[in-house]
C-alpha cells in the first residue's frame, strides 16, 4: 500500500508519482495563477469552499465594501469570480467571516455574529436572509440535505453557557434545528487550532482530545461506528486541565506551553469517503521523531473494520537546516488553520494565497527557499494544492 500526496498547482495537468511505503510524493514543477493586487485579495487567511467540479475562494477580512469569491477548476484553470453585493449594513460587510458554503445558486455565509443566505442571479449574490449564530458556531460542514453547524471552545460563562454545540442548518426553512451537546474528554483544548470534526454524506466523524478515539455519528447524532487505538503517547491526563482556568492572554499562553511540551493528541480528522479517514496529530516535545511534530494517520475501514494502512511524520513548519525531500514532507498547510482544507472525491484541497513554494533541499533556508519569492510584492500567486491518499 502507497501513500501519495501530491502537490497540484495551477494550469498543470494532474500528476502523480508512485512512491515507497511510509512516504509523500508531491509534484516538483510549479506554473502558478497570478491575481493582481487588490483590495478584495490580501495575503494571509483564505477560506474556501467546494460544489461540484468547483473550488471557491475568498479572504477572511477585506477592504472593500463588495466581496468577490474567486473560483477555479479541479485542475486549477480559473474560472469566472463571484461578487457577493452589500447593501447599507446588511450582509458580512462589517463582521468576520468564519467559513461559506455554495450549494449551487445558493451561497451560505457563517460569520461571528450571523449566518447568512444568499441566492445566485449571473455571477452576482444578492442577500435574501440573516439569522443570529446564537452559538458561536466555528464550524460548518455538508450533512445530507442540510449542513452540520458546530463549536468547542471553552467560553467564559458569562459568555456563553454552551461550549461544545451541534446543530443542523436547515436550508429549506433556512433556521437551525436540532441543537445538540456530544460528549468530549475536555473542551479547554478548543481554544488551539483543531478540527475535530468531518463530515461525508450524513455521517459524522468526531475526534477525541484526551486518547486516541474517534466515534461516527449518523445524522441523527447516534453512534455508529468507532476507532481506538490504544497508545501510551495518546493519554492526556485530563485531571491537570480540568484545574486550569483560562481567563486571560497568559494563562492560555502558558496552557499552549504546557500542550506543546507534555501532550500528544489528535489536531484534526478529515472524511474522505465511508471507509477512509485521515487523522492528524500532534505530537509532544517527549517523544517527538526526527522528521517532526505532525504524524497523519490514514485508516481504511474493510470486511474486519477500520485498519491503519500507514503513517507519516512530517513538519508543522520548515525548520533551518533541515532536509525536506519525499521522505520528509511538509504537512504545514493542513496541520496549521490558514487555509481551508476541503474534501472532494477522496482528495484534499488547499488554495493558498500568497503561494508558498514546495521546498525540496538538503538544508532549508528562508531567505533563499521562500523569501526570494517575496522580492516584488506585485507578482504574487495563489497556489491550489492537492493532497491525494491512495489505497493500493
Amino acid at each position: 500500500m502507497n501513500v501519495v500526496i501530491s502537490r497540484l498547482f495551477v494550469i498543470l495537468p494532474l500528476v502523480f508519482f508512485s512512491c515507497g511505503r511510509n512516504s509523500f510524493c508531491q509534484t516538483l514543477t510549479s506554473v502558478l495563477q497570478k491575481i493582481p493586487q487588490t483590495g478584495n485579495l490580501n495575503s494571509g487567511n483564505i477560506l474556501s469552499c467546494v460544489d461540484e467540479e468547483t473550488i471557491y475562494f475568498t479572504p477572511t477580512y477585506i477592504q472593500t465594501s463588495d466581496r468577490t469569491i474567486f473560483a477555479v477548476s479541479l485542475d486549477g484553470l480559473p474560472k469566472e469570480a463571484l461578487i457577493i453585493k452589500q447593501k447599507g449594513k446588511r450582509g458580512v460587510k462589517n463582521e468576520r467571516i468564519i467559513q461559506f458554503a455554495i450549494l449551487e445558486d445558493k451561497l451560505i455565509v457563517l460569520s461571528n455574529a450571523s449566518i447568512h443566505f444568499y441566492h445566485r442571479f449571473g455571477n452576482q449574490f444578492v442577500l435574501g436572509k440573516s439569522i443570529k449564530n446564537q452559538y458561536s458556531f466555528s464550524g460548518m460542514d455538508r450533512l445530507g440535505n442540510n449542513l452540520l453547524l458546530y463549536v468547542c471552545y471553552p467560553f467564559h460563562p458569562l459568555d456563553q453557557e454552551e461550549t461544545n454545540v451541534w446543530a443542523k442548518l436547515d436550508l429549506s426553512k433556512q433556521q437551525i434545528t436540532e441543537v445538540h451537546s456530544p460528549a468530549i474528554d475536555n473542551t479547554k483544548f478548543g481554544c488551539f487550532v483543531n478540527s475535530w470534526v468531518s463530515t461525508f454524506g450524513t455521517t459524522i466523524a468526531h475526534a477525541s482530545t484526551s486518547e486516541y478515539k474517534v466515534v461516527f455519528y449518523n445524522e441523527f447524532y447516534e453512534p455508529i461506528d468507532s476507532i481506538v487505538e490504544n497508545e501510551k503517547h495518546f493519554s492526556v491526563d485530563t485531571s491537570i486541565v480540568n484545574k486550569l482556568k483560562l481567563q486571560s492572554k497568559d494563562a492560555i499562553s502558558n496552557f499552549m506551553k504546557l500542550d506543546e511540551e507534555k501532550f500528544t493528541r489528535i489536531r484534526k480528522v478529515f472524511m474522505l469517503d465511508d471507509n477512509h479517514l485521515l487523522v492528524l496529530s500532534k505530537l509532544s516535545q517527549s517523544v517527538l521523531p526526527p522528521n517532526g511534530k505532525a504524524r497523519l494517520d490514514f485508516w481504511v475501514k474493510g470486511s474486519k473494520g477500520w485498519e491503519k494502512k500507514n503513517q507519516i511524520f512530517g513538519d508543522d513548519m520548515y525548520r533551518k537546516g533541515e532536509v525536506y525531500d519525499e521522505q520528509h514532507p511538509f504537512l504545514g498547510n493542513i496541520y496549521q488553520n490558514m487555509y481551508t482544507i476541503c474534501v472532494r472525491e477522496g482528495r484534499l484541497y488547499c488554495v493558498s494565497f500568497p503561494f508558498y513554494p514546495k521546498i525540496v533541499t538538503q538544508s532549508f533556508d528562508m531567505s533563499k527557499d521562500i523569501d526570494s519569492y517575496f522580492k516584488d510584492k506585485s507578482e504574487f500567486y495563489y497556489g491550489l494544492e492537492n493532497f491525494w491518499v491512495a489505497d493500493n
